[in-house]
């Protein structure tokens, strides 16, 4: 019903956010560098 419309649209909007668009590219080069690292390699 609204309620779960609610959360899903607000959870959409969180999700988009640029503080947790910046977390999520924080995350991301974090995860990058260590599998670069664990196998080698440097990330372009």
């Amino acid at each position: 019903g609204k309620v779960w419309d609610w959360i899903k649209s607000t959870a959409k909007k969180l999700w988009n956010s640029e503080p947790v668009k910046e977390l999520k590219n924080t995350a991301l080069n974090a995860a990058k560098n260590f599998v670069a690292e664990k196998i080698g390699a440097t990330p372009s």
